[in-house]
């Protein structure tokens, strides 16, 4: 083995012993708290780990999960639930799966790009293919996109490893038919995780399939295994379209705000425009409003696709990234770069994939209201890491053969490290701070208290959203014994032993009198409690979130 491809191994395998430490450095405690949804997973573990039913009392096993109405497909609550045999641990139920999916992705994706390349490309795994596999996991490793989602516990992250590793499997069938049985397990593993990947994964398969076939290199035995795995997976999602849930989860989804919902400002705007232009044939094609609906979803499109949100700001949602760097570091603009090229100069087939991934990955992302949205958008994270990773190794292999090229690569090298220091200094130190009120600070240390009162027998009421119960439950000593009551309230589980959540006990004399304990937002509840009573219930760095003391 040469010593430059010994040296590259080296770098790597040293940027891999990095990029695990980023990952587990102060695990669990930044982000500050865990959001909603996070926490609605981890009770839920918790519950199916002791009791095999879910916080309502429902079967493990489902095809939809009704969590806290919300409807989660199973697939991240399950891998959850193996973390919650070995630690019980909220945030570490929560957010343990995300660690081991932010270590098996660069893994995948390198294996991707190589079968991508041997494959598609058919080239010989030279040291080039093989500088460009491992440059793509080096990718992901340093990726801020990468890095903050292998901290916290949303479902899009396993959906994205789910999907490339379907494509990988889908490569390799090539050689192996059998390999479509694989990928067809995991498109269905992809869907179960990940309502967008529905849509992402038919279309890299799809492409992937024609290519070949173009190609002329598809036989019988790879037809016979392809049809079988397109039966399977529709035999495999039929519990999912036979679940109970399944109508209701659907008209939840298209409850978000979107560009669908715009579609009677649409029709009045083109109507003006028809009206002013004398209502002729050419101004009814023009301004139709199927015209104002498309441009309104380009220009989402667009916004996932602007160089301030991948290389600088990223999404402003500070639970998505840190609103300081973008989802990818800015000094990797030169790699992103050397890649686009080459993949549109040597390998365009692979770029035609990447793209029509790329798109599909944000088409899902595009249509609600809210974007850039960096966690709808996460199936296009190994897009972005394989092209970075052609660039780096194309790169490489090329300026190694200049004078003092070698230089220039390491000078690259060296602006990357230190545009993540930056990163990962402002996501340790100022982020935590920056990000304590989306992440709902204030919510495990106000749980805590229930539970110091509700062993003192205390009349407790919580003066604000019905969905606080999630923490309260979750945070408390013996999770399963406050739940899996029966509904209650379309999922909402309010009364919690001697704890009443909701604003609606305030309105309930038998509850709200003089002795109970109430807890809320200090511009609620201040006239309600006695002055002598009252205690602060403070978040991150001290904080005040919450207020309680004794009703008057």
């Amino acid at each position: 083995m040469r010593k430059s491809s010994i040296a590259i191994i080296v770098f790597l395998a040293l940027s891999a012993v990095m990029a695990l430490g980023l990952r587990v450095y102060k695990f669990g405690q930044i982000p500050v708290s865990t959001y909603i949804d996070e926490t609605a997973i981890g009770l839920d573990a918790l519950s199916i780990a002791k009791t095999g039913k879910d916080m309502h009392g429902g079967p493990w096993l489902q095809a939809i999960i009704p969590s806290y109405g919300d409807y989660k497909l199973p697939g991240y609550l399950y891998v959850s639930v193996i973390a919650a045999f070995f630690t019980q641990v909220p945030a570490l139920v929560i957010r343990l799966p995300a660690l081991f999916i932010g270590v098996l992705t660069p893994l995948v994706v390198g294996a991707v790009v190589y079968e991508l390349f041997t494959v598609i490309e058919k080239k010989k795994p030279t040291n080039v293919v093989k500088a460009v596999a491992l440059f793509s996991a080096f990718a992901v490793w340093t990726m801020p996109w990468s890095i903050h989602f292998s901290r916290v516990g949303f479902e899009g992250h396993l959906g994205q490893l789910f999907v490339s590793a379907a494509v990988y499997c889908a490569l390799r069938a090539v050689k192996q038919p059998r390999w479509f049985i694989a990928s067809s397990i995991l498109t269905a593993a992809s869907i179960y995780t990940y309502y967008s990947t529905r849509f992402v994964i038919p279309v890299i398969l799809l492409t992937i399939f024609i290519i070949l076939g173009l190609q002329k290199r598809l036989r019988l035995q790879h037809l016979v295994f392809g049809v079988l795995s397109s039966v399977l997976i529709l035999v495999l999602l039929i519990p999912m379209q036979l679940s109970p849930l399944y109508k209701e989860s659907q008209r939840f989804r298209l409850s978000a705000q979107n560009v669908m919902h715009d579609m009677p400002a649409y029709v009045e705007y083109a109507n003006e425009l028809q009206e002013k232009d004398g209502n002729s044939f050419f101004s009814h094609v023009v301004h139709h409003r199927y015209v104002y609906l498309v441009k309104s979803f380009g220009k989402n499109v667009l916004e996932h696709l602007s160089p301030s949100y991948i290389f600088f700001v990223g999404d402003h949602n500070l639970r998505h990234g840190t609103g300081n760097s973008g989802i990818l570091l800015w000094a990797s603009i030169p790699f992103f770069a050397a890649g686009l090229y080459v993949l549109a100069k040597r390998y365009w087939l692979s770029g035609f994939i990447l793209l029509l991934w790329l798109g599909a990955a944000l088409v899902p992302a595009s249509v609600p209201i809210e974007v850039p949205h960096a966690l709808r958008s996460l199936n296009a994270l190994p897009v972005y890491a394989m092209i970075l990773g052609i660039g780096m190794g194309e790169l490489y292999h090329w300026l190694k053969r200049k004078k003092f090229g070698l230089v220039v690569f390491c000078f690259f090298l060296v602006l990357l490290a230190g545009n993540l220091f930056f990163y990962l200094y402002d996501y340790s130190m100022v982020y935590p701070q920056r990000s304590a009120d989306v992440w709902a600070d204030g919510n495990i240390q106000m749980a805590r208290k229930v539970q110091e009162l509700q062993q003192n027998n205390t009349s407790i009421i919580v003066a604000g959203d019905e969905k606080l119960y999630l923490w309260i439950a979750l945070y408390s000593d013996d999770p399963v014994s406050l739940i899996q009551q029966p509904e209650q309230n379309r999922f909402m589980q309010q009364h919690l032993g001697n704890a009443y959540v909701g604003m609606e006990y305030l309105r309930d004399s038998s509850i709200a009198k003089t002795g109970t304990f109430l807890i809320g937002s200090p511009d609620v509840i201040s006239q309600l409690i006695e002055p002598e009573t009252v205690m602060k219930i403070s978040g991150w760095e001290g904080k005040e979130e919450y207020v309680g003391g004794t009703m008057r």
